[in-house]
């Protein structure tokens, strides 16, 4: 039989856990930072993409096209986006 962790458990569980994802993405933004950085460095253009509404509409074509191309691909990919 499972048992419920006790409210104090499970409160301290979602503390501990709210926690590990402000670090994660602390640290992910800083990775990203160093990155850019390092990109730019070697000479790369890194580009911000302020409007991901207008992006995603571009864009949509080449979606549209590798459904037709790979359609089991292309269910995996966008059910593992959800």
């Amino acid at each position: 039989m499972v048992q419920r962790p006790a409210h104090e458990d499970r409160a301290c569980v979602e503390s501990v856990a709210a926690s590990s994802t402000a670090f994660q993405r602390r640290i992910a933004t800083e990775q990203e930072s160093r990155l850019q950085q390092q990109l730019t460095d070697e000479g790369a253009t890194v580009v911000h993409v302020p409007d991901r509404a207008a992006f995603r509409d571009a864009a949509a074509h080449v979606y549209e096209e590798f459904e037709r191309a790979m359609p089991e691909a292309y269910r995996m990919v966008m059910e593992a986006a959800q």
